[in-house]
């Protein structure tokens, strides 16, 4: 009994709490990537509704979305598709400013659209310290690694996974609402497209 108390002694918490702990992260980490960088891909289906149409909404859904997650998002649509820049603020203790930030092309389909998120990195800056900045590159190829930074490398792969993965569910929450909108606007009207009160 007093060995093992002796034992304890010379294990502080941090490092018995890491030991507990990597497991549980290293199992839960369900970031995407591709050929060494963090890639989310994917597509939403939909009811109907021109290609054109379809853009239009999802420059307008994608706002309000972003408004609520961003700090800062820069959109820009063309005639194919709609590519936006987004910064979004991550967990991290006061004296440290942390975001992600992403890269978010959207492009119409017939019956839905693709999303295709890229250049993902992260900065973090200690206030009155210069600021550092974490590619995706750079954090794909640290998952084989270990340690405390390996820790703390797992925990902000999982926010990022959260976090990007809250967006496009809410974005496709905003597109079927959308979409359900338009459906009962063309319920109520009449044969001469006259809206019926």
């Amino acid at each position: 009994g007093k060995f093992w108390i002796s034992v304890l002694k010379k294990i502080t918490m941090k490092k018995l709490l890491i030991g507990l702990l990597f497991p549980l992260f290293s199992f839960g980490q369900t970031i995407h990537h591709n050929e060494e960088k963090i890639i989310y891909k994917g597509s939403v289906e939909l009811n109907g509704g021109a290609a054109s149409d379809i853009r239009t909404r999802l420059q307008q859904a994608f706002s309000e979305v972003a408004v609520d997650m961003a700090d800062s998002v820069f959109i820009q649509p063309n005639e194919e598709n709609v590519q936006a820049y987004a910064s979004i603020r991550m967990k991290s203790t006061y004296d440290i400013i942390k975001k992600m930030h992403l890269t978010i092309q959207l492009t119409p389909q017939p019956s839905g659209y693709t999303y295709s998120i890229d250049s993902v990195y992260v900065t973090e800056r200690r206030r009155g310290w210069k600021e550092k900045r974490f590619d995706s590159k750079e954090m794909v190829e640290a998952l084989e690694e270990t340690g405390n930074a390996a820790i703390e490398l797992e925990i902000t792969l999982n926010e990022i996974d959260l976090r990007l993965q809250k967006l496009l569910r809410l974005l496709e929450n905003e597109m079927e609402k959308q979409s359900a909108t338009q459906g009962q606007s063309r319920i109520l009207s009449n044969d001469n497209g006259r809206s019926i009160p």
